[in-house]
């Protein structure tokens, strides 16, 4: 990671010191993907629910259709998110399967936590996890602040 004061300043980080984000990225990797790839697919159930933070690029978040005249498959973006953004923070949190599509929308970086080691790492250091879990509710506000407006403006 050769740019770790810029990623301390994405919302996920944010008030962590240097030592905060070197204990969690001793088990994260950075994963590149082309214009796109797929990095997370709608999905029942998995084994693992990892957290991924955008790094560079811009990411494609997407969600299936269901048409009833037409077995033809549809999906509907939803947004298009950039470096700092969160990717599959609801599966982490409720270990539930991911609800929407992420595609790389141009190259992109990711950074791919591992769950269960991110998950031990915050119930072991409460200070850790009471920034990241509010970093992360602060996030998800957002999204639905967000999403409140936009119905809004779509009456």
């Amino acid at each position: 990671m050769n740019d770790k004061d810029r990623i301390r300043d994405f919302m996920i980080f944010r008030d962590f010191t240097p030592e905060d984000l070197e204990s969690i990225l001793q088990f994260a990797s950075e994963i590149d993907y082309e214009a796109g790839d797929v990095i997370l697919e709608k999905s029942i159930s998995e084994s693992r629910y990892d957290l991924f933070v955008v790094l560079k690029g811009f990411v494609k978040v997407e969600i299936d259709l269901i048409q009833s005249e037409t077995p033809k498959k549809l999906s509907k973006k939803l947004a298009i998110l950039k470096h700092g953004a969160v990717l599959g923070e609801i599966g982490m949190l409720r270990g539930i399967g991911r609800s929407a599509r992420v595609l790389a929308y141009s190259d992109v970086t990711v950074l791919k936590i591992d769950q269960n080691k991110l998950i031990g790492h915050l119930e072991a250091n409460h200070r850790l996890g009471y920034i990241f879990m509010r970093n992360l509710a602060t996030i998800l506000a957002d999204r639905l602040l967000d999403i409140n407006f936009r119905w809004r403006d779509a009456l």
